[in-house]
């Protein structure tokens, strides 16, 4: 079975999710009882989900440029940063 490509614009399936996720239902249950202690904003959790999915990348290129990976995680990287 073939692989889906991410929409138009979008490095990546999980840059795409990231982008379009839906944050009301935590956004709403933060007006309640926040397990942040205090109301948070779509755009922060966006921004937060964007920040470890960056992070990940940063590990994956270092991984890249140490050693050999394996075939799935080579074509992963070559996808993600070429």
């Amino acid at each position: 079975m073939e692989r889906l490509k991410p929409p138009e614009g979008y490095r990546s399936w999980l840059h795409y999710v990231i982008t379009t996720m839906d944050c009301r239902t935590p956004h709403l249950d933060s007006c309640d009882e926040s397990p942040w202690g205090r109301i948070v904003q779509g755009y922060e959790m966006r921004h937060e989900a964007a920040t470890e999915l960056d992070e990940l990348e940063t590990v994956i290129r270092l991984l890249w440029t140490k050693q050999p990976l394996p075939d799935p995680q080579r074509k992963l990287c070559e996808k993600l940063f070429h």
